[in-house]
């Protein structure tokens, strides 16, 4: 994307999608590691406490970051189906940027309700039912204004289908919108996928006071949440790979840095 060799990543959605590689990249550069030491740790009786908090920390930001964006994500793809002549005009890069920004400071706001005084009973829940109940939730009901929108473009589409160049541009966007269907519905069940293992795990970690020496809830905890990072690891998948213009992309990067590598062997001998 920063190479943007096909010089089509500098748009809204973009946008949202780089923030979102972000967020996933540094979630597995220290998130995940910090997790890692702490485990290796738990299993040979040593004390990695410290690592355990900072990875607790670090991934209130940028787990919170990538949720928050995916849903943002869906709006914007619901904007842009919906009020089309007006997206470009409500949404620009300035405001994306913008609403990035916002992402961020919210998450580490958040990440530090902990510092502040609020109880940790009142801090887990308040992640649990926002960041996941209300993203599941929200995703969930955007991805049904999606699927009625884009029946009702495609009915319209139909009764005004004509064998000309127009018409196969409309044929054209109706696989579009059908693919970005298809891509929404990945989303929400690796998100489903993803998240319910954690957030049953959690409720019955505050709400059942006798579950907690139970070796079951143990094995869940180790489980779930590894799992609710996996989220992270399939975005790329979802969002890129799946997508010809990314592909295409890589493959020009690769191919350009290919040739510079040959050029430099040429020169060297």
């Amino acid at each position: 994307m920063y190479k943007n060799p096909l010089k089509c990543f500098r748009t809204v959605p973009m946008l949202f999608v780089a923030n979102l590689a972000v967020a996933d990249f540094l979630t597995g550069c220290i998130v995940d590691p910090l997790y890692v030491a702490y485990n290796f740790g738990y299993y040979h009786a040593r004390d990695y406490q410290t690592a355990l908090l900072a990875g607790d920390h670090a991934s209130y930001i940028t787990v919170n970051v990538s949720l928050c964006t995916v849903v943002v994500l869906v709006i914007d793809r619901f904007l842009a189906l919906k009020i089309p002549i007006r997206y470009r005009s409500i949404m620009t890069s300035r405001r994306a940027a913008g609403i990035i920004a916002i992402l961020w400071v919210y998450s580490i706001l958040f990440s530090f309700l902990r510092n502040m005084g609020v109880p940790e009973t009142i801090y887990y829940l308040l992640d649990l039912h926002i960041h996941v109940t209300g993203s599941l939730s929200t995703l969930t009901v955007f991805l049904g204004l999606i699927y009625r929108r884009s029946v009702v473009v495609r009915t319209q589409r139909v009764g005004m289908a004509d064998p000309t160049p127009r018409h196969d541009d409309q044929r054209k966007q109706m696989i579009s919108d059908m693919k970005m269907m298809r891509t929404f519905l990945i989303i929400l069940t690796a998100c489903y996928l993803c998240l319910l293992p954690y957030y049953i795990y959690m409720h019955i970690y505050m709400f059942c006071s006798t579950c907690q020496a139970n070796v079951v809830l143990l094995v869940m905890s180790k489980l779930s949440e590894p799992v609710v990072y996996l989220n992270c690891a399939v975005n790329p998948f979802i969002y890129a790979w799946r997508h010809k213009v990314f592909r295409k992309s890589l493959k020009a990067v690769l191919r350009k840095q290919n040739t510079v590598n040959q050029e430099a062997t040429c020169i060297s001998h």
